[in-house]
């Protein structure tokens, strides 16, 4: 018993030990730990203040940057974002300000950005203005380059924003070389006495050249005869020079680039990107027609896994109309190739699925007449249209070879064609670049059937 009240003694003051021992101990590591934070927070304030002149400019080019990426980008795309904005709202996020600041003054500069980039076409004819109509100037182009080269309010730190609507738009606006040419009509007639021949030629404008804010087009064109119209007693042809191709530049937005630099010294490609979404923002229409014209530029074009296995979708090569823009028989971009028949005019050539698949949509429209599309790996979609006949149903699935249907001219169609499209999600791509082994040796011929 004695001996137990002896360890409980000693335990006890072997606790009160440990105890004060660790009570000076934390006093102590206090008193340490507080000069050595002292110490440490004197050096790094003296290193800080030694190299100020470094840091403090860069900080405040960034905080520059950001501000003015949310005043000429951020700010609209957050108006913008959760659909289509109203005018109101869209004009607001424009000027920077709040949608009840919004004045009469902005609303009527915002609509003549319209006025003013519908004013692209000016002095053409309209067959001249049907052959360039893809070369239009987006007005949300217009008013986002003045937006980013003309606030004085960001480059020049003053609180108004100067615009120059009518300087941008001399600078990005569209011009066109022309050439004559004409389009001879000559009738054969037979009769009891021979035959008799009769020519009437009629004058023509073809576009040669586009330079605009995209960079420099040139058409081509090659010599064309059709016969329009047959019948026993005789036959009408038409001879004349049809567009071949539209060869787009090497690089796209070379003239934008070129401006911006010259006006603001602009020239990283992220200010060009900004200003393409902040045209987007502001308008659809121009996110459709640059979507298009990217899918011009080969440089862009994504490498599809086993696209070089894809198959030609019909026996014959022979293209009547390329991808691009086009003015004949419809203004516009040619989302697709129209491939003509082997025989002219002579329905029925077999049409392939060019790889495996599942048939989306086989219908029929107006424009396209019978058609089916067919979804692919890698978001990939092909259309085949102005069929005589389809072999396949919708949720059908396919493999790379099967007969798809038969070449036609249903829908809105000059002749007999298989109008075929390829497209990555909503991007249409030219099948050509996808074919080399086809057309890598030699030109394309294009005609009209």
């Amino acid at each position: 018993m004695q001996s137990d009240e002896l360890y409980r003694q000693a335990d006890e003051e072997a606790r009160r030990i440990t105890g004060t021992a660790a009570r000076y101990g934390k006093k102590i590591l206090g008193k340490v730990a507080k000069k050595v934070a002292l110490k440490t927070l004197k050096v790094l304030f003296l290193i800080l203040k030694m190299t100020a002149p470094v840091w403090v400019p860069l900080v405040l080019i960034l905080v520059l940057a950001f501000g003015t990426h949310m005043l000429l980008y951020g700010f609209a795309k957050e108006a913008t974002d959760g659909g289509p904005p109203d005018k109101k709202t869209v004009i607001a996020a424009f000027f920077g300000v709040l949608e009840d600041e919004v004045t009469e003054a902005n609303e009527r500069l915002f609509d003549e950005y319209k006025k003013l980039a519908a004013k692209w076409s000016q002095g053409l004819s309209k067959e001249q203005k049907e052959q360039v109509v893809a070369h239009a100037l987006p007005w949300s182009v217009l008013l986002a380059t003045d937006r980013v080269v003309n606030d004085a309010a960001v480059w020049e730190g003053k609180e108004n924003v100067t615009l120059q609507p009518l300087q941008v738009f001399e600078a990005l606006r569209p011009r066109f070389k022309w050439k004559e040419s004409e389009v001879i009509t000559t009738t054969v007639t037979y009769t009891d006495k021979g035959t008799v021949t009769s020519t009437s030629t009629r004058k023509v404008t073809l576009v040669t050249e586009a330079d605009t804010f995209e960079g420099h087009f040139d058409y081509v064109y090659e010599w064309q005869t059709e016969i329009v119209e047959r019948s026993s007693s005789g036959y009408v042809s038409v001879k004349k020079e049809v567009l071949k191709e539209v060869k787009p530049p090497a690089e796209y937005y070379i003239p934008w680039k070129q401006y911006l630099s010259k006006t603001r010294g602009i020239e990283d490609q992220l200010t060009i990107d900004h200003l393409q979404e902040l045209a987007i923002l502001y308008d659809e229409d121009y996110q459709f027609s640059h979507a298009l014209t990217v899918g011009l530029d080969y440089s862009t074009y994504p490498v599809i896994e086993g696209s070089n296995g894809w198959i030609w979708p019909t026996p014959s090569t022979r293209i009547t109309s390329p991808f691009g823009p086009r003015a004949y028989p419809r203004p516009g971009f040619h989302h697709g190739i129209d491939i003509g028949a082997v025989n002219r005019g002579v329905s029925g050539d077999p049409v392939y699925c060019i790889d495996d698949g599942e048939v989306l949509e086989a219908g029929f429209s107006v424009i396209y007449g019978r058609y089916v599309i067919v979804k692919h790996a890698k978001d990939v979609f092909t259309c085949y249209a102005h069929l005589d006949q389809r072999k396949v149903k919708e949720y059908q699935k396919i493999k790379k070879g099967d007969l798809i249907g038969t070449m036609g001219s249903t829908g809105f169609s000059t002749g007999v064609h298989l109008h075929f499209e390829i497209r990555q999600g909503k991007r249409p791509l030219d099948p050509r670049f996808y074919f080399p082994q086809i057309f890598s040796e030699r030109s394309v011929g294009v005609e009209v059937e």
